[in-house]
């Protein structure tokens, strides 16, 4: 008869040994081991999370096609895009032929699986591009953190990674800008008449010379709201903004109001940026390029004089 192997387990050294026979020993660190079977687990769940991910993209998308997302629709580019097509297929459906394409190569295992994703990451941050230029989706964003998540797991691509995420956040700021409501700097958010100016513009410090003169009966009905078309104005409206947080008194922050060349601000001023762009997107979704803007339940009507963009100076 043969001999028989023997194995022998050293708990100080954490070694195991098995004996081959003829003296020898074949000598295994349990570390090792357990490295390894650690390393293969962890990769599985990898895979597991890409497949969750790339199915509920594809899920996504299908609902998205068939009109059952409704309440994710947050912002106006979700109907500015909702009917938009390319090539006779909407984007919803090309996004649902994106992830179901990349479940497949993913699935079968196929070498082509990683450019997918990275040529598929990239088609995203085309998008981004386009939204960040025109009006943010947030349905469309959602898709794109799936999409995100997936090139996260699936490449290691730092420079597209970096792009894809600067451009993610930045729609998302976009977007809650979008659905923050707009700043009044005088008057009350429900006031019978808005009126949106930018402290650069003479029509504008011309109607609210106007209104300063017309008595509290008057300004008891109004809300100003600044727009600020460069970095003097947004200097002028945090002094106007000071005053009247101070005193209340209208005529005295007009004073302030004039921009002062050269002046800038700094990052203690982020705040008022933010929320004079929300002062901003609010004309820009009514489609108004111009101030002052006069707005009341029965009056919409607005200047021709200064240009809310800053591409064109007081006429």
């Amino acid at each position: 008869m043969g001999k028989t192997g023997r194995f022998s387990l050293d708990k100080r050294e954490k070694h195991i040994y098995f004996g081959t026979g003829g003296g020898r020993r074949l000598e295994v660190k349990s570390g090792q081991v357990g490295s390894n079977f650690g390393g293969q687990a962890w990769a599985s769940h990898l895979r597991h999370a890409e497949v969750i991910l790339l199915a509920s993209g594809l899920m996504l998308c299908l609902a998205a096609a068939a009109g059952l997302t409704g309440p994710l629709c947050l912002t106006r580019g979700c109907e500015l895009y909702q009917d938009f097509a390319v090539l006779g297929l909407s984007m919803h459906l090309w996004g649902a032929l994106a992830f179901g394409g990349a479940l497949v190569v993913k699935l079968l295992d196929l070498k082509v699986y990683r450019p997918y994703i990275l040529a598929c990451l990239w088609g995203e941050i085309v998008l981004l591009v386009w939204q960040v230029l025109s009006a943010p989706c947030s349905e469309c964003l959602l898709v794109g953190l799936v999409w995100g998540a997936v090139a996260w797991l699936a490449v290691r691509a730092p420079v597209s990674q970096g792009v894809w995420a600067g451009l993610w956040a930045t729609s998302l700021v976009v977007i809650l800008l979008e659905s923050a409501a707009p700043w009044p700097m005088y008057g009350r958010p429900d006031a019978a008449m808005k009126i949106f100016f930018s402290p650069g513009c003479e029509a504008c410090q011309a109607e609210l010379a106007k209104l300063a003169e017309a008595g509290p009966e008057v300004l008891a009905n109004v809300a100003l709201y600044p727009i600020a078309r460069n970095e003097a104005e947004v200097a002028a409206v945090r002094r106007m903004a000071g005053v009247m947080q101070q005193t209340g008194n209208l005529w005295l922050a007009l004073l302030q109001g004039t921009p002062r060349p050269g002046e800038a601000t700094w990052l203690s001023d982020m705040g008022l940026r933010l929320r004079l762009w929300s002062n901003k997107l609010l004309l820009g979704r009514m489609g108004v390029t111009r101030v002052p803007v006069a707005l009341s339940y029965s009056l919409d009507a607005s200047g021709h004089d200064c240009g809310v963009s800053g591409d064109k100076d007081c006429m």
